[in-house]
């Protein structure tokens, strides 16, 4: 099996040198961080059924995050990504517990897209969810299945 093969001699590893530098491209990572935020933005502006209404766009503004932390430390471990951005946007959410009267200010203009409006605990579990499915994407990006992942 060449070189673009999952298995060689037995033994895992990336499917192809094309697929890794797709992963860890900058390029790339910014494509998927302005399709992220473009899908974020839609998701505010179309009608969802049920709780995908409530919750997309934070589950999005999380991967948004995700991808935010990867342009800055592409080579970054996956988990690593995971963690760094639920904290960004969990901390976030948490300083909407803030109201500086320069604050609120803020988010009353466009920043709201960034700072949020309102603190909610039931967003912290959202960001998971989205910062989960956004490096189980990034995954897919790096890794063949069966492939096992870069320490």
């Amino acid at each position: 099996m060449g070189e673009g093969s999952a298995r060689n001699g037995g033994s895992l590893r990336p499917v192809s040198g094309l697929v890794r530098r797709i992963g860890t491209s900058r390029g790339a990572i910014a494509l998927a961080l302005a399709l992220t935020v473009a899908a974020g933005i839609a998701s505010r502006r179309v009608a969802l059924p049920g709780l995908l209404a409530e919750h997309t766009g934070d589950a999005l503004y999380a991967g948004a995050c995700y991808w935010l932390w990867a342009l800055i430390r592409p080579r970054a471990s996956i988990a690593w990504l995971a963690l760094a951005a639920w904290a960004t946007a969990a901390l976030v959410e948490v300083s909407q517990l803030v109201h500086a009267p320069w604050l609120d200010e803020l988010r009353r203009g466009p920043a709201r897209w960034v700072l949020g409006q309102g603190f909610k605990t039931v967003d912290l579990l959202a960001y998971a969810v989205g910062t989960v499915l956004t490096a189980a994407v990034h995954r897919l990006l790096l890794w063949s299945p069966g492939a096992r992942p870069r320490r």
